[in-house]
């Protein structure tokens, strides 16, 4: 919610802004801090993501043992079993297949604690990544709405004033 109202705050002023000319102080102020709010929105996502990068080389580095040693059990495995003749009808568990049966069991746990693990930085890379989207679908929205040249001045300045309230609702609203 206090993303909506940066967004609908900072295209306000930036239109408001703009009603007393392209060059004056205000103006490139609220400019200056538009684009800085813009900066801040992408590089906190480009980090989440590389974040993410990251926490998944660490999953698959914690995942890529385990699967090798599944491998090398099932190839045992197999190699065993064309060596055994005899009645298999009655063939009971070994202890190497109970060893077995454990291992796959704790190689199943630790690769369910690693994906567990990451969940929480894979969901806020998700959530930043959204986010980005979210504030330039709206930016995008607010300069239609502000810059729509099929109605008066006088119409585009309320509507800039009244996005400036709903910011102050959405900020109160994220505030709680």
């Amino acid at each position: 919610l206090r993303a909506i109202s940066n967004v609908y705050e900072s295209s306000a002023d930036e239109y408001l802004a703009s009603l007393h000319g392209s060059f004056t102080l205000d103006t490139q102020r609220v400019r200056w801090s538009c684009s800085l709010q813009e900066t801040q929105l992408t590089a906190s996502a480009g980090f989440s993501v590389a974040k993410a990068a990251l926490t998944a080389n660490a999953v698959a580095a914690t995942l890529q043992p385990s699967v090798e040693e599944e491998v090398e059990v099932e190839e045992r495995k197999e190699g065993e079993e064309g060596e055994e003749e005899g009645d298999t009808g009655n063939v009971k568990k070994t202890s190497s297949e109970e060893q077995r049966a454990k291992q796959k069991l704790e190689t199943e746990k630790k690769m369910k604690e690693s994906i567990e693990g990451g969940l929480p930085v894979f969901l806020q890379t998700l959530w930043d990544v959204s986010l980005v989207d979210i504030s330039q679908t709206l930016q995008q929205v607010c300069n239609k709405v502000l810059k729509d040249i099929s109605v008066p001045w006088q119409l585009r300045f309320r509507r800039a004033e009244a996005l400036l309230r709903l910011a102050r609702v959405f900020r109160d609203m994220g505030d709680r």
